[in-house]
């Protein structure tokens, strides 16, 4: 084993530019196991944290995107139906004082038929609006036959749900 006194007459007994190269040597290798051990693996980790944001960032602006249109599609949605669509039409023709000659009956697609022997014109208008506005359903197809009254209509209606796209 080399002692410690061997290697410090080695060194004295180089000349003043050979131990100078050797110092120069030295410092190079320090520098080079400091940049391959710790600048270039933080370099590396630093690029990933960035990529890593930036997918954040995206995705986290695609759940905003997503978020709003949720919010949009919920404003724009008519209010929910409570119950079957006919039990709906019959309270609201009870509301306005109309009674069907049968109760109303609903189909599978959400549509509505109904009969209504004898109501003023104007209650049967305000019928309709409110289970356009309130419940949604509009008008798909309508007779009206004026009774010889001059105040009251039969009607046979068919009503149906908004289509969405």
């Amino acid at each position: 084993m080399i002692g410690r006194g061997t290697l410090v007459d080695a060194w004295y007994r180089r000349g003043a530019g050979e131990r100078t190269a050797w110092v120069v040597l030295a410092a190079l290798v320090v520098a080079a196991i400091a940049v391959f051990a710790v600048i270039v693996p933080l370099s590396g980790a630093v690029a990933r944290t960035r990529a890593d944001t930036a997918r954040v960032e995206a995705l986290v602006s695609v759940a905003r995107a997503h978020r709003a249109i949720d919010d949009a599609l919920a404003r724009a949605a008519p209010a929910p139906q409570v119950g079957a669509p006919s039990a709906t039409v019959a309270r609201t023709l009870a509301g306005h004082g109309l009674v069907p000659l049968a109760p109303p009956r609903s189909a599978d697609d959400g549509s509505v038929e109904l009969i209504v022997a004898s109501a003023p014109f104007d209650a049967l208008v305000r019928t309709l609006g409110a289970l356009a506005h309130d419940d949604g359903l509009y008008v798909e197809r309508a007779v009206l036959t004026r009774l010889a009254d001059g105040q009251s209509v039969r009607v046979e209606l068919a009503l149906r749900p908004r289509a969405t796209h």
